[in-house]
């Protein structure tokens, strides 16, 4: 049962630590999905460390050596900036993805450019580090051999996020700001319609169910690297049913 599947998944979550890189709208879900999961919780967010801001209860800031080191599973979410006070463009090293536990899983769905990924292919042969990876370095193209190695679980052209529903809220966003501006009316086309906590029993069925389907999973795999495939699987998976949207909403 749905019951009996989540509790299983609990099980076997609860007491492993979690590093998030990036506490934005997607790092504080996660955070929070974590937490109720039983977790260890660690973030790096410096811009919003130097502030003193710690938004989420039971998440605690480490330096990257730290939680690179002691992480059973480390996933990213910050921008790609550079030449600010707290760049992110390279800031995953070779050095910093050497410290990885062995068998640990880096999931790496932000932007290309942040994870070294010379760096990562090299702790993967030597670590066995596990990968679920969404975005690449040089985009259209991809890494062929990350895609292909034998400890990735997930290789996808760009897709996390890139559904219909997030294009239509986007375009609203904008339609907004422009009606703002000129003082028009606005009437919004996106309508919340509630959503299912990611603590019922059936949220993590209807994740696997959207999101985590053999053929979402496996669509580098074997291809070559060619931009015109890269396009191609992100138009096939633009018409997916939206998922954030429609989970995370605790109910507590």
């Amino acid at each position: 049962s749905a019951v009996n599947e989540l509790n299983g998944e609990r099980a076997k979550l609860s007491g492993l630590s979690i590093g998030i890189i990036g506490m934005g709208n997607i790092g504080m879900r996660v955070a929070m999905m974590c937490t109720s999961l039983g977790m260890n919780v660690y973030a790096s967010d410096p811009p919003l460390e130097s502030y003193g801001l710690n938004r989420i209860h039971g998440v605690q800031w480490v330096s990257l050596k730290k939680m690179f080191s002691i992480c059973d599973c480390i996933t990213v979410h910050a921008a790609l900036t550079d030449g600010d006070l707290f760049p992110t463009k390279n800031m995953i090293t070779p050095q910093l993805l050497s410290c990885m536990k062995n068998d640990s899983l880096l999931i790496h769905c932000a932007r290309g450019g942040i994870v070294s990924e010379e760096g990562l292919l090299e702790a993967m042969n030597e670590h066995h580090v596990k990968l679920a990876i969404d975005v690449w370095n040089n985009e259209p193209s991809w890494n062929h051999a990350l895609a292909n190695h034998s400890c990735t679980l997930m290789a996808t052209p760009h897709i996390a996020g890139y559904t219909h529903a997030a294009r239509v809220r986007g375009i609203d966003m904008i339609v907004k700001e422009y009606c703002k501006q000129m003082e028009y009316d606005f009437e919004s086309q996106c309508h919340d319609e509630g959503g299912l906590s990611f603590l019922h029993p059936d949220a993590l069925h209807l994740i696997k169910e959207r999101r985590f389907t053999k053929e979402k999973m496996l669509w580098l795999h074997g291809k070559d690297v060619d931009g015109a495939i890269f396009d191609e699987g992100r138009r096939k998976f633009m018409h997916d049913q939206e998922t954030l949207h429609d989970i995370m909403r605790d109910e507590s």
